[in-house]
């Protein structure tokens, strides 16, 4: 496992008695199996849930959040002892927009105490974004984050193959029967394993030097993601992988480039995505054909249009986190005889939630950390070299698994966990890597 220090490093205090070495094996052993938990693994195994019996989404498991409680306190707690807690937080705070519009949204939510309890669980996975990339430096980072994926997917291809009436859906599950056959792994859904794996993919093929020292090793992490991309047959996951992997590749050569030019590159990238922007129905209708889905993206769109219908007057604010779309499913399910579960588009998800209000903080949110990211790649440091990509990677991904899959305000879930990872390690570099520093390397490249 990587040191916790590196270049900007950050000792964590402790004791001076205290065994270093054992300290931070145990540091180590902490945020990989809580980074597990944090992405949603095991979700259906802890909640004791069975996928042949209906299932009161209002209902908590005790044990699930007993464990995601602990973890997400003893992060905090890391965090406390960083010494770098405030400056992070004066950094990366935009982060806890959504989980704070979260927890008020509770004053106007049908069910206050559901809204709470997830608005809770929100912040918590943020914190623990937030406690990891404060913690490790940022190539020790993304290090670890992709270790921890593939570990995913390595239980998730043996929970398939050998409990396979946990790890794949079955013709007896209540919810969406149709998926029989296909692996959702140590995951609650196969859309869920499948987006993971093909974000995993996209890392490994990006970035798998960095985190694996030999070939095999390599090999075999990426042929273990690609079966449980296959089996878990996502188009969203297809999707990332495809999108992810050109993206920063293309990406990367700008970040390897000379800093003098590395602005033009991208204004360069931005006249291409505007061109293509014109294409846009083209591109999606091609798409849509690759991947063998429906122009309606197998109901969604039409489930849409009942979701806003429903909107009435609360286009400012919603109708609260979480209870608040619960509130409403029921009956556009008697109408319609749709059981989505879910709004089925986070962006979709967070005006049903906050309304407009929550639009505008969200697209802020996403603006702000993309601003961010394109700074890191014009500014980054010769020696992270294309790792500087790796949070504008993370926004693609979140982005575009948005669109169809209801992911930004998930608690307990890779999504608003890797965006707090993300930004917090854009913020961590921010400490010891100014642009001032940028403008110097530039002048004595020239």
């Amino acid at each position: 496992m990587s040191e916790v220090l590196g270049s900007d490093a950050i000792h964590i205090r402790s004791d001076a008695k205290a065994n270093p070495w054992l300290a931070q094996k145990l540091l180590n052993l902490f945020f990989t199996i809580g980074l597990l938990f944090a992405i949603g693994a095991f979700t259906l195994q802890l909640a004791g849930s069975d996928p042949r019996i209906p299932r009161n989404m209002a209902a908590g498991s005790l044990l699930s959040q007993s464990v995601l409680g602990v973890i997400y306190t003893i992060g905090i707690l890391v965090l406390l002892r960083t010494g770098i807690f405030m400056r992070m937080l004066a950094t990366v705070w935009p982060i806890f927009l959504l989980p704070v519009l979260a927890i008020i949204s509770a004053s106007w939510s049908p069910d206050p105490s559901l809204t709470l309890r997830h608005a809770f669980a929100l912040l918590g996975t943020v914190f623990f974004g937030l406690s990891l990339a404060s913690t490790y430096d940022f190539k020790s980072s993304l290090q670890l984050l992709i270790r921890v994926l593939v570990i995913a997917m390595v239980l998730s291809a043996f929970w398939a193959l050998v409990f396979p009436q946990s790890g794949v859906h079955q013709a007896s599950d209540v919810v969406e029967p149709i998926h029989a056959g296909k692996w959702r792994g140590i995951f609650a859904h196969k859309n869920s394993l499948g987006a993971i794996a093909g974000f995993t993919l996209a890392l490994l093929a990006l970035y798998g030097r960095c985190v694996f020292n030999t070939i095999l090793l390599r090999f075999g992490a990426i042929t273990i993601t690609f079966m449980c991309l296959l089996f878990a047959d996502s188009g969203n996951g297809f999707a990332v992988a495809f999108v992810v992997i050109v993206t920063g590749f293309l990406i990367s050569v700008i970040a390897k480039a000379p800093p003098n030019i590395r602005l033009l590159l991208v204004l360069n990238c931005l006249a291409v995505l505007v061109f293509l922007s014109f294409f846009a129905s083209d591109l999606e209708a091609l798409a849509l054909k690759a991947l063998g889905k429906d122009p309606d993206l197998t109901g969604r769109t039409e489930y849409w249009g009942y979701i806003l219908s429903f909107m009435d007057a609360n286009w400012v604010l919603g109708y609260g986190y979480l209870s608040g779309f619960l509130s409403i499913e029921a009956t556009i399910e008697s109408i319609t005889g749709f059981n989505f579960v879910s709004t089925h588009s986070g962006f979709l998800d967070v005006l049903v939630s906050f309304g407009i209000v929550g639009v505008v903080t969200a697209g802020g949110y996403l603006l702000w950390l993309l601003r961010n990211a394109v700074s890191l790649i014009l500014w980054g440091p010769a020696e992270l070299g294309a790792l500087t990509v790796f949070p504008l990677s993370a926004i693609v991904f979140i982005i575009q698994t948005n669109l169809v899959e209801s992911v930004i305000l998930l608690p307990n879930s890779p999504y608003p966990l890797i965006l707090a990872i993300s930004a917090s390690m854009i913020a961590r570099r921010k400490l010891v890597y100014s642009p001032a520093v940028w403008w110097h390397s530039i002048r004595n490249h020239r």
